[in-house]
């Protein structure tokens, strides 16, 4: 996960030096973790929230299965070893069943996060190219292809959201919804994760602990991952990443959560894949934000930025009631 720092991340001041950090950034400055061209807007309709969340999403949410881990064990090469989704370590089989791929043709270049058995949650800056869109779910070796475990459906809808914005200075809105062709068949290695709901949308996450998992770059640059990796992060307090990204005029609203680890972050690949936290009392993984951008890779002075689910359960509840 090494440029996992894009569960929505884009990487900003990429080759830059030290002297340029101050200067207005350039379009080439910054940098979005699918490594893909990026739409300047979106325009579609919408209703209004209606404010209240309907129980429309699955019961068991959010639950891990080590079903298969003592059943493969994956091989890499040793040059490999210690470079792990920046910093991140390869995952278990089963430990992620929510994560998604999400590209064209044969080609993935972003992440997503599986809610309903036909809707999957991903950043709108992964949704900028024309033609027909697949998820893939239920992977982990990704060069693997007689992997059993794993599905492409094809995408029926995108909905981007209405006022998703990258500017010079800010994103905003940096999320979006996909609805499948077809319902999927939850599995051990396929199933939803949680969304923060209830008394969970106003929980200050600060300075605890997180999970950002992806198939993005090992590191800056570098090459991607071939088995799915994991990091443990922290949140960032919020005025903390506002400072940090003040220094290159950046500007980090309240609808974003920030997060990072000496030596660990989301990369180049990753936008649009799950930062998750893990809530003792209920047992269950929760999807708290996506993967939008950030500085780099595991750039210490600047944590990885991701949308923040908890500002968007109204609109995500009214698009899966009115996707079919």
């Amino acid at each position: 996960m090494s440029n996992l720092l894009v569960f929505a991340l884009y990487f900003l001041g990429h080759g830059q030096s030290g002297n340029s950090l101050n200067a207005q950034l350039s379009d080439d400055a910054i940098i979005f973790p699918n490594d893909e061209d990026l739409f300047q807007s979106v325009t579609s309709t919408s209703a209004q929230p209606s404010g209240k969340l309907i129980e429309i999403f699955p019961d068991n949410c959010g639950i891990q299965s080590y079903k298969f881990q003592n059943e493969r064990r994956i091989k890499r090469a040793p040059n490999l070893i210690q470079i792990m989704v920046v910093g991140g370590t390869d995952a278990r089989v089963g430990v992620h069943p929510w994560i998604a791929r999400i590209g064209q043709n044969g080609r993935f270049f972003c992440g997503g996060a599986l809610i309903t058995a036909k809707h999957v949650v991903t950043a709108a800056h992964c949704l900028g190219k024309r033609g027909e869109y697949m998820v893939r779910l239920g992977d982990h070796d990704k060069d693997d292809d007689s992997d059993p475990g794993r599905i492409d459906v094809v995408v029926k809808a995108m909905i981007p959201h209405e006022k998703y914005l990258k500017a010079k200075q800010l994103v905003q809105n940096d999320i979006a919804i996909l609805l499948l062709k077809e319902s999927v068949k939850f599995t051990d290695r396929i199933s939803p994760i949680c969304l923060p709901m209830a008394g969970l949308r106003n929980l200050d996450l600060a300075n605890r602990s997180v999970t950002v998992a992806g198939w993005g770059a090992l590191s800056y640059g570098g090459e991607k991952a071939k088995v799915l990796q994991q990091a443990n992060l922290i949140v960032t307090p919020h005025n903390e990443c506002i400072q940090s990204y003040k220094s290159i005029k950046l500007l980090i609203n309240n609808d974003q959560i920030c997060a990072n680890n000496p030596g660990k972050d989301a990369c180049g690949g990753d936008s649009g894949g799950p930062l998750t936290f893990f809530y003792p009392e209920s047992r269950r993984h929760y999807l708290v934000g996506i993967v939008s951008f950030g500085y780099k890779c595991a750039d210490e002075r600047f944590p990885g930025v991701y949308a923040r689910t908890t500002s968007y359960m109204n609109w995500i509840t009214e698009k899966v009631m009115n996707m079919n």
